[in-house]
């Protein structure tokens, strides 16, 4: 990886706007609908009423893809954290401006890979109002020794040392990627055998965004009486890739407003997203 040209990346200003259509596909995505009878899962997925879920914003305003135009292997980066406050409500249609910046890397030393986080500000198209803000960690495995750090670490969230509260229990489908790479993330990781093999994976793997929109839908479910416009913030660590398919079971401890939560693969009893916290509104 060329250091000084990942830190001094220009990112282009994102302009993109979503419809009833986009809402509803990144609902499917993710896997809501899965309870057809559920009233709730019904207002993400028709128009009825719609809501949008929040983590809309991370296909929506994505970036394009830009690690590899820094000497990044495509194969060497995997998705390590991603924190996301949401200052208003996200709408089920809309449009919105988007500018990011290269906000730091960390060398964790020789061979033990490099973070390099992207700071993202979302704003609403129309009002100029702060929508989001968004900091994505990528991971690059194998690099690491040239000794520079732009930022300290950061700890993780802790999670509290007495059993969890309440656990909700989500069942992915084998074909979840298929779906959910139609909002705009065609990374042949997620369904492409060879490139899953030489990534190291024994199949294809789910998208992290889209654990992490379970996740999202989850918090909501069980914090924020289905009303998505309560989730203020929502931090995670992946752990572990998903095999779509799987069942996911995320573990819950209430503090509100702070929510922090596990999810674990039960099949394989692997922790999948690690050390999470959310932010709900009271």
């Amino acid at each position: 990886m060329d250091y000084e040209a990942a830190l001094c990346w220009k990112f282009p200003q994102v302009r993109a706007t979503w419809d009833e259509r986009a809402t509803i596909l990144y609902a499917l995505g993710v896997g809501l609908g899965w309870e057809p009878e559920d009233r709730h899962q019904l207002r993400f997925v028709t128009e009825s009423d719609l809501l949008a879920l929040p983590t809309l914003l991370t296909v929506v305003g994505r970036n394009p893809p830009w690690l590899p135009k820094v000497g990044v292997r495509v194969t060497d980066a995997v998705h390590g954290e991603q924190h996301m406050t949401f200052h208003r409500r996200v709408p089920a249609t809309g449009t919105l401006v988007g500018n990011s910046t290269v906000s730091g890397i960390v060398d964790k030393g020789p061979s033990r890979g490099v973070l390099v986080l992207v700071e993202s500000q979302i704003y609403d198209g129309l009002s100029s109002g702060l929508l989001c803000t968004s900091v994505q960690t990528s991971f690059i495995r194998g690099l690491g020794g040239f000794g520079k750090a732009s930022i300290p670490l950061k700890p993780p969230h802790p999670l509290p040392s007495r059993a969890h509260d309440v656990a909700d229990d989500f069942p992915t489908t084998k074909q979840a990627p298929l779906i959910y790479r139609q909002s705009g993330d065609r990374n042949p990781l997620h369904f492409d055998p060879e490139t899953a093999h030489a990534a190291g994976f024994p199949r294809p793997i789910m998208h992290g965004l889209c654990t992490y929109g379970i996740a999202c839908w989850q918090i909501i479910k069980t914090c924020c009486d289905h009303d998505p416009a309560r989730l203020k913030a929502l931090d995670v660590r992946f752990a572990a890739p998903v095999l779509p398919g799987e069942l996911l079971r995320t573990q819950i401890w209430r503090d509100e407003p702070v929510v922090s939560f596990q999810t674990r693969a039960v099949g394989r009893d692997v922790v999948v997203l690690s050390n999470g916290r959310a932010v709900v509104e009271m």
